[in-house]
C-alpha cells in the first residue's frame, strides 16, 4: 500500500510540472537523478522539493551542498525530490527574443555556448580528478559564457 500511495504522489508531482527523482550531491553540484537514469544539473534556477516524510522542504543549492549529516555526509543526497524551473530565478527574457537571437547570426554561437557550459557542468559533477584550481577555472569559464550569452539575448530584447 505504501508503494502504491508514493506512485500516486510522484505520479500528481509530474502531473503538476515538476521532474522528479533522487536529489545528489557531488562535490560542489547538485543534480536530480530521474528514474531513467538520466541526470539533470540543478542550478539557482530550479525551484527545489524534497520530500520529508509527507510534506515538502523547499530547498536551495546552497542549501543541499552545506548541509550534513553528522557522519559528514550531504542531508539532502538520495532524498526524493521534486523540481521545476523556478519563475523568479529564470532568465527575463521573452521567448521573442531567445526565438530573434537562435534564429540570428548569433544562432550557431549560442548552440556553441550551450554545449560547452554543460560539457563543464557535466565534468564538475562527474570527474573526481579535478583540483580545486581547476575547478574554480571551470565556474569562473561557466559564469563568462552566462555573460557572452546575456549580451547576446539582451541585443534582441524589445525588437
Amino acid at each position: 500500500m505504501e508503494y502504491l500511495a508514493a506512485h500516486i504522489r510522484e505520479t500528481a508531482d509530474i502531473a503538476g510540472g515538476y521532474l522528479t527523482g533522487t536529489l545528489f550531491v557531488e562535490g560542489e553540484v547538485v543534480g536530480l537523478q530521474r528514474q531513467n537514469g538520466e541526470e539533470i544539473l540543478l542550478d539557482d534556477t530550479y525551484l527545489i522539493e524534497v520530500r520529508n516524510d509527507d510534506a515538502y522542504q523547499q530547498i536551495t543549492i546552497q542549501e543541499a551542498l552545506t548541509a550534513i549529516t553528522g557522519e559528514g555526509w550531504p542531508l539532502y543526497a538520495g532524498l526524493y525530490a521534486r523540481v521545476k524551473r523556478g519563475q523568479k530565478e529564470m532568465s527575463t527574457h521573452s521567448k521573442r527574443a531567445i526565438w530573434l537571437a537562435i534564429n540570428s547570426e548569433h544562432g550557431d554561437r549560442l548552440v556553441e555556448i550551450t554545449q560547452e557550459h554543460t560539457a563543464l557542468a557535466r565534468d564538475l559533477a562527474v570527474n573526481k580528478h579535478l583540483t580545486g584550481a581547476e575547478k574554480e577555472s571551470y565556474k569562473a569559464r561557466i559564469e563568462q559564457l552566462r555573460q557572452e550569452r546575456e549580451t547576446i539575448l539582451q541585443q534582441f530584447e524589445g525588437r
